[in-house]
């Protein structure tokens, strides 16, 4: 999801990227070789760990506990579908699939309900983050120029609630301080920003010329994690900051791209990284000390 936005042509770029991209994970054990792992979303309890896994073309939604076990599909569609995200209460994920045709935002009961469609739009529609009352849903879109919408999962009342964020990444809701932290793009520049509930006061929390990605707020609410090019390197690596932009630095710094970085229980960071070896799934604490791989226990 880090790719050019200037034109239709790069839109779709990034789509095809966004399917073919991934995480490589080689399993034993269990007879699931050669699944790749992405974008892992922490439930609200901080127990579970919603990913999406891809075996050959197919990808779909996996849960599994929040050290790596018990891994379980919870779709079965021959469809792209990822970027899994949780109700505030933990009992429902939203993610998009491709399984009617276009990228289309989905919702499903956990553990057994149907998956229900929820966006019917022509765009590319992608997730984004649920209201505390589990009632409102915000997703991205690149519809119309590009917005992010708030859905009613009550009455199906869809409108924009924001033009400003970028609509291909991460935007999420900080209930310690009532506010939105998502990217938003101006051109070449990618900007971690944050906005009030509704849309409002747009601000660039650590401007700088390289691009940012990713931003997650960490549960005690005083910093950010993030992905970034503004490294010596010049590839995405991860990085935190203050929550109010200030005190950057760079937490790994190995060849390749560091990805999807999440926040734990325990305050360490879970990210992507596909380097020299291999495409892993990792934890490190928020010093940069500590780098180990998640083991999944397939």
């Amino acid at each position: 999801m880090e790719e050019y936005h200037q034109t239709n042509s790069a839109v779709r770029s990034r789509a095809f990227y966004l399917f073919l991209f991934c995480y490589s994970i080689t399993l034993s054990g269990s007879g699931q070789q050669n699944v790749r792992e992405m974008e892992p979303a922490i439930s609200p309890d901080g127990t579970k760990i919603a990913f999406r896994g891809i075996v050959g073309s197919n990808s779909d939604i996996y849960i599994m506990n929040i050290d790596g076990t018990e891994p379980v599909r919870i779709t079965t569609n021959q469809a792209a579908e990822g970027l899994p995200f949780w109700s505030p209460d933990g009992k429902q994920l939203a993610f998009y699939s491709n399984r009617d045709g276009n990228i289309e935002i989905y919702t499903k009961k956990l553990p057994n309900g149907k998956s229900i469609r929820r966006t019917n739009d022509p765009g590319l529609n992608l997730a984004g983050f649920w209201l505390g009352d589990n009632q409102h849903l915000y997703y991205t879109t690149d519809a119309n120029g590009g917005a992010v919408h708030k859905l009613n999962l009550l009455n199906g009342s869809d409108g924009i609630w924001s033009t400003a964020f970028e609509h291909h990444h991460a935007i999420e809701y900080i209930t310690s301080a009532d506010a939105i932290i998502g990217v938003a793009v101006n051109g070449k520049d990618w900007e971690i920003v944050r906005a009030d509930v509704d849309g409002n006061g747009l601000e660039v929390v650590s401007p700088h010329a390289a691009r940012d990605s990713g931003p997650r707020l960490s549960p005690d609410g005083q910093f950010i994690a993030f992905t970034s090019k503004r490294g010596s390197k010049g590839n995405w690596q991860l990085f935190i900051m203050n929550a109010d932009g200030n005190n950057v630095r760079q937490l790994t710094m190995s060849e390749g791209r560091r990805s999807s970085a999440q926040w734990m229980p325990s305050g360490r960071i879970l990210f992507g990284s596909n380097d020299e070896n291999g495409s892993h799934l990792y934890l490190i604490n928020r010093d940069g000390t500590g780098m180990e791989k998640l083991e999944i226990g397939w």
